[in-house]
Parts: structure tokens; sequence; C-alpha cells
């Protein structure tokens, strides 16, 4: 068995090796990248955990309402004005100029405009609540109008927590902790699976419990570890109401209010899909495309492992003018893209075994499906490399524009492929990849125009 174990770590260096470039900033990355491999392992087995045991306790009808409930409450969670993005590239910009006072002034002035953003928002939605028609807007019975608009009232109260606490995670991943930023995600999750796990086996069935249980572990356990890192490792930024900073919301708000526009048309794009099937073909299809989803990108959650660190990589390289540094990890990426065509392949193959072990039959995922989800997500991981460096340094202008043409286009083309065309959750699935295919192209060409303008290569 050791022999075994030795010779498939060395295996792993040798594949990092390969597709990772090397230096002081690559090893720094590189380490969070491996810590956080384990800890993504148990999130994924947690997630995959957790449906089964919610299906049980939930049925296919109930749990397709909180997935499409849960992408609704997304869209007022991001309105952070981008702050959180803002404070990322501003800190990280900060440490590596070695001006920590400076940290803690964009770390202070961060969260006390977030504390009034929360307080805010919690009376915009808790009004604008009573005015939606839940009962039409999910396609579900008239009479659970009511149950609907106190569950979202509570999730929404309790998501507010991890709005307020969400900073600390930004801290993180601008200062390349990435695998501590993982490491609470984990435990969150972790304990979250053992109080749904105790519920099904306790209670019946409750839209509400479930919603509490499920959502307030993971937020406790953020705030536990926000007050632990700000009292030790991080106490020179603790935020603090005399380091808050008027003449630094404005640096602030102009890289966020950039960052804030795309994550309102990313949630668009990514949370609204959930609600546009439940809408057409009913909460119980969104379930299978849900789930679908879930199976598939967990090789997406296994990429984000490796291209998040770099974000804050790219910041720091750019800052320091490393061109050499940034064009050799894009040119890794790209190589990297090529494997994770195969592992979407065998994923496909194995589908049918998977679901079967996985879920007993209760929800079979279609041949179609697969291959479009397929089709999107690896579109999509082409293009991240490319979106964390424009991110990294606030090139976010044309990728700005884009966006916001792929939110225009998304209800026709969507009504396109899934009504007209009659493909259903297929073509949901389709519209994503159609919207995203060109930013390839473009974000492809965007990085070589900055770069070529930065640091023009030798003829």
């Amino acid at each position: 068995m050791p022999y075994n174990i030795s010779h498939l770590m060395k295996f792993i260096q040798e594949i990092s090796q390969r597709f990772l470039p090397s230096g002081t900033r690559s090893q720094l990355i590189i380490k969070n990248i491996f810590g956080s491999l384990g800890l993504k392992l148990v999130n994924i087995a947690t997630s995959f955990l957790v449906i089964p045991i919610t299906l049980q306790y939930l049925d296919k009808i109930n749990y397709g309402i909180w997935v499409a409930l849960t992408s609704f409450i997304a869209w007022f969670l991001i309105l952070d004005i981008g702050l959180g993005n803002g404070l990322r590239n501003k800190f990280a910009e900060a440490r590596a100029h070695g001006d920590f006072e400076k940290t803690k002034i964009y770390v202070s002035t961060t969260y006390i405009l977030i504390l009034g953003l929360v307080i805010v928002l919690l009376g915009v939605f808790s009004t604008l609540t009573f005015f939606i028609n839940w009962s039409s807007f999910l396609n579900i019975p008239q009479e659970r109008n009511i149950e609907i608009r106190n569950l979202v009232l509570v999730v929404y109260l309790i998501m507010s927590f991890h709005f307020l606490l969400k900073p600390i995670s930004m801290i993180l991943l601008a200062d390349l902790k990435t695998f501590l930023n993982d490491f609470i995600k984990t435990t969150g999750s972790v304990l979250s699976l053992g109080g749904v796990y105790y519920l099904s086996k306790s209670s019946s069935t409750s839209l509400v419990n479930y919603a509490i249980i499920y959502t307030s572990i993971p937020i406790m356990v953020m705030l536990i570890a926000s007050l632990w890192l700000f009292w030790k490792p991080y106490k020179y930024c603790r935020p603090s109401l005399r380091f808050f900073n008027i003449e630094y919301i404005r640096p602030l708000f102009l890289t966020g209010s950039m960052f804030f526009i795309l994550q309102i048309c990313g949630i668009v794009l990514f949370q609204a899909p959930n609600l546009v099937i439940s809408h057409y073909m009913g909460p119980a299809e969104v379930t299978v495309y849900s789930i679908a989803y879930k199976y598939y990108s967990t090789i997406f959650m296994f990429y984000d492992i490796i291209v998040t660190p770099y974000w804050s990589g790219f910041t720091e390289a750019y800052q320091k003018r490393d061109f050499e540094w940034i064009r050799n990890v894009i040119k890794k990426f790209n190589s990297l893209w090529f494997f994770i065509l195969i592992i979407f392949g065998l994923l496909i193959f194995i589908n049918p075994i998977f679901f079967k072990l996985w879920l007993n039959k209760k929800i079979v995922v279609p041949v179609g499906l697969s291959l479009s989800i397929s089709l999107f997500l690896a579109i999509l991981l082409k293009m991240m490399p490319y979106l964390s460096f424009l991110n990294g340094t606030t090139k976010i202008n044309i990728q700005i524009y884009y966006t916001i043409l792929e939110v225009i286009l998304f209800l026709p083309v969507s009504h396109l492929f899934i009504k007209t065309f009659n493909l259903g959750s297929i073509g949901m699935a389709l519209t994503m990849a159609v919207l995203t295919f060109p930013g390839v192209f473009i974000y492809r060409w965007q990085v070589n125009h900055v770069l070529k303008k930065e640091n023009p290569l030798p003829s």
C-alpha cells in the first residue's frame, strides 16, 4: 500500500509540474491548490450525499421548489454593489505594495458599507415578497402561496448574515489563502449535511425546517471563523469604525461597481435557468436539470480549485510587471483544458451506472441533457483562465458589454430552444452553450491585446 501511495503522489506531482508553472508565487498557489483538493473532494461528496437525503425528506416536487427559490434569493444576495470583488483586488494590490494600513482601511470601509446595504435590502425584499404571486411564479398550486412566501422570508433573513460575513472570504482569496477559505466552506457543508440527516430521521416533511437547518449552519461556521481570523492572523486588518474612510469608498466603488454589473448578469445567466424551467415545465423538471448539472459541474468545482488562486496571483504579477509568468500560466491552462475534455467524456460514459447507484433510479438524466450540459461547461472552463486574468487586473469593460448582451438574448434564445424547438431542459443547456461560446474568442483576444500592449514580445 505505501508503495502505491508513493507512486500516486509522484504521479500527481508530475502532472502539476507539467500543467502548472513554477516559481515562488506559483509555489504558494500550488500549495493552496493541493491543500484545497482534499477539502473539495469532501465538499463534492457532501453535496452528492445531501441530494438523496433531501429527495427522501422533501420529495421531487418540493426539492424542485427549493432549488428554484434559492436561485431567486441568490439574486438579492449578490447586491453588494461588487464591494466583495472590489475589496479582493484592492486588498491584493495593497498587500503587493506592503501597505498594511491601507488593507485595514479597505476592510473596515467594506464591512460598514455592506452592513448598511443589508439593512436596506432586508426592508426592500421583505416588502417585495408580499407582492409576488409565488404560485404563478413557480407553477405550483395556489394554496401553497402563503407557505412559500413565509419560506422565502425566513431563508432571506438567514442568508443576509452570509451576505454580511462574505468579505472574510474575499480577504482569504486576495491573500492566496484559498485552502483556509475552502476549509471554512467544507466544515459548514459537512455539519449542514449532518443537520439535514438528523432532520430527515426526526421530523415530518417541512420546507421551512429544512431551509433553516441547511442555510443557518454554514453561516454559524463562517461567523466563528471570522471572529477567530480577525482575532489572530488578520488582526492587522480587523474592521474598525475608526478606520472607516469615506475617501476609500470611491476606489472601492469604481472597481466594485463594474464587478456588480457582472454579478447581476452572472446571477441571471446561472440562476435564472432553474426559474425558467420551473415556469415552462414545472418544478419536477428543475430537479432533473439541477441534479444533472451538479453531476457534471464536479469538473468545474475541481477546475475552480486551480483557477481561483490565480485571480489574485494575476493581480500581484500585473502590479509587479511579471508578464512572463502570466503568459506561462495561461499557456499551461490551455494545455490542461484538453485533459478536461477527456474527463467529460468519462463522466458521460459512466452516467447511467452512477445515477443508478446514487439515486436508486429516482432520477433519469437523458443523454441529450448530459451532452448539452457538458458542452456548456467545457466552453465555460475554456474561458475561465482568461476571465481570471481580466478580473484580477480589472480589465472588464468588454466583459461587461458582452455579458449584458448575453442577458438580453437569454430569454428569447431559451424560449426558442425550449418551446419553439420543443427541447425542454436540453434547450436550456444549449442556450447557455450558444451564448457563452463567442466569449472564448473575445476574451482570448483581449488577454493577448493587453499583454501585447503592456509587454510586447520580441519580434
